[in-house]
């Protein structure tokens, strides 16, 4: 399966570099072979489990294994960064640093591996001006969060669940009631900004499915999580990085979609491949023999 991914990877990335020199630029939202700008999330999420993969390899792996693993997961990041999307490039790195932490540590290589990273990143912002321009903090999602569009997509779902805390709209509904959502409490700042959904997994979850809805989600979610964490063991990278996935996927974030298409697609193939990972480990604590 990571052999497959590793060869969908490379088409995709070689797609988005004619998508890049097509449009003379680097910086620039990408839409790959989608019609949409989502490339990032199929880099970014679907791909996760090889990034981690990848980074595990090129800590505790000879290196004729560990300098093509940190080449092949370089190149994830590198182009997840060029597709223009900033949290899926944030979700990315955090998977490949703390791949590295999660089968065999070994901080000299550690240390020499996030430098190279550091050196790559420093140098392709001081290359171009787009890449520059996705990392300031001065975007208003950074300096002023609400009063961004991140918050407005965001802002309905709150108010439509305080509105029916109970019982919710129902799945899917976002999308149709949303124009006749009013603008909420005073204290609530910011406006509200229609979209298909309310771009955070657990306003969307609480909009759509009521307190008790959201209580089951979050426990669902944490017992996903607690499963992959407690199935680690000693000299298995597959189970030993397969809580990472799950982790990162369902951290808060902004413009992520629990019950939509896109998103929804690419996530849960990347739980499901964490949660195969993590049954081929221990049951309940890790084991002290190696496979």
């Amino acid at each position: 399966m990571l052999m497959a991914m590793g060869v969908a990877s490379l088409i995709m990335m070689v797609i988005l570099g004619l998508e890049i020199v097509s449009i003379g630029s680097i910086g620039d939202r990408l839409q790959g072979p989608y019609g949409d700008l989502i490339p990032g999330s199929f880099l970014g999420k679907s791909m996760m489990p090889l990034a981690v993969a990848l980074s595990a390899i090129c800590i505790s792996a000879r290196p004729k294994y560990a300098i093509p693993a940190i080449v092949f997961a370089g190149a994830l990041a590198i182009f997840t960064l060029f597709t223009g999307e900033r949290m899926n490039t944030l979700l990315i790195c955090t998977s490949l640093l703390l791949g590295a932490f999660t089968h065999e540590v070994r901080l000299k290589r550690i240390f020499l591996a996030g430098m190279i990273a550091l050196g790559v990143f420093v140098g392709l912002a001081l290359a171009s001006s787009g890449i520059r321009t996705l990392l300031s903090p001065g975007r208003p999602e950074v300096s002023n969060y609400f009063q961004s569009e991140y918050w407005f997509s965001m802002r309905p779902g709150i108010v439509s669940f305080l509105d029916s805390p109970l019982s919710g709209i129902g799945v899917g509904m976002h999308r149709l009631v949303c124009p006749q959502i009013g603008d909420g409490p005073a204290w609530l700042p910011g406006q509200n900004s229609c979209h298909p959904h309310a771009h955070q997994f657990y306003v969307q979850m609480a909009e759509e499915v009521g307190i008790f809805g959201f209580v089951f989600g979050v426990a669902a979610i944490a017992a996903i999580i607690l499963h992959a964490w407690r199935q680690r063991q000693d000299g298995n990278l597959y189970a030993n990085i397969a809580w990472v996935m799950p982790f990162l996927m369902f951290f808060p974030q902004p413009s992520a979609d629990f019950f939509g298409q896109w998103n929804n697609l690419f996530l849960w193939f990347a739980v499901g491949l964490a949660m195969a990972m993590a049954a081929t480990g221990g049951n309940g604590k890790p084991q002290t023999h190696r496979q």
